[in-house]
């Protein structure tokens, strides 16, 4: 297993979504709700960062042609983790405890749609906003992972796949 290539690959993924993470700011900022932008800078340097640091450990490198199944595996299972985590950041600055962050955060990016939340009045827009992103983020997760990063991948594309695909699959997709 390639630590390098895991790293790398995870480094991304973050800044990625580090940088999508500052997209409630407009809502904040539309809706003069000024003290959301904090939650969202912090979570979305914090995410960067650990991503930038995740891609230097990683040596830089975009070669993920020889990417193995396992490790296509652990890289989908950490993303989950990881950004579930940068994802839990704003939620802590609305007051949540960091259990019902994350469990809030997860249940977005894996698109559960189950919530914690009891008075939907005590939160901004940009709460909500983050909130319905996040759902939205999960629910396109797997079209983005086609569309846009898997052809950086190659063949290695096709072991995260298997990783996130349900039940039994093919080895390879073939046309009638």
């Amino acid at each position: 297993m390639k630590l390098a290539t895991i790293l790398n690959a995870l480094g991304l993924i973050l800044v990625a979504f580090g940088i999508i993470m500052l997209t409630p700011i407009a809502v904040a900022v539309m809706h003069r709700e000024y003290s959301s932008i904090l939650p969202f800078v912090t979570a979305s340097l914090t995410a960067v960062a650990l991503g930038l640091l995740f891609r230097k450990y990683g040596g830089f490198s975009r070669n993920f042609d020889e990417l193995k199944r396992n490790e296509g595996l652990l890289i989908v299972a950490l993303a989950w983790v990881v950004t579930a985590a940068m994802g839990a950041i704003p939620y802590l600055f609305y007051g949540l405890s960091p259990l019902d962050a994350y469990f809030e955060s997860m249940s977005g990016i894996t698109t559960t749609g189950a919530t914690i939340l009891i008075d939907f009045s005590l939160y901004p827009k940009a709460f909500f906003f983050w909130r319905s992103l996040s759902q939205w983020l999960g629910g396109m997760g797997i079209i983005v992972l086609f569309v846009a990063i898997l052809p950086q991948f190659a063949v290695a594309g096709r072991q995260m796949f298997f990783a996130e695909a349900p039940g039994p699959t093919e080895e390879k997709v073939t046309p009638r």
